[in-house]
């Protein structure tokens, strides 16, 4: 049995914000063509700059807040176990 003692904060939350942010992106490409076609050209440039930036920090903030929480909680009670296997070849 193995168990998560603690995230590295600053670490987990860079790349939780850069995958958060990276598929914000891909979805305000969508989220902008369909403004684009409703005539709202302003929220498609929102939803291409904006979008992403909104969610990547709010990603890093709430991900850095649930690590250290995690992290104090692990300390007390314990961490998150769970069981490895090899896995076999074919």
């Amino acid at each position: 049995m193995h168990e998560i003692k603690s995230f590295s904060v600053w670490q987990t939350s860079r790349v939780v914000a850069v995958l958060q942010g990276t598929l914000a992106w891909i979805e305000g490409v969508f989220f902008a063509l369909g403004s684009l076609k409703h005539g709202h050209p302003l929220q498609a440039i929102f939803f291409i700059i904006g979008f992403p930036i909104v969610v990547t920090v709010l990603g890093f903030i709430f991900t850095a807040f649930f690590c250290w929480l995690y992290n104090q909680i692990a300390a007390r009670f314990g961490g998150i176990a769970f069981e490895l296997t090899p896995r076999s070849e074919t």
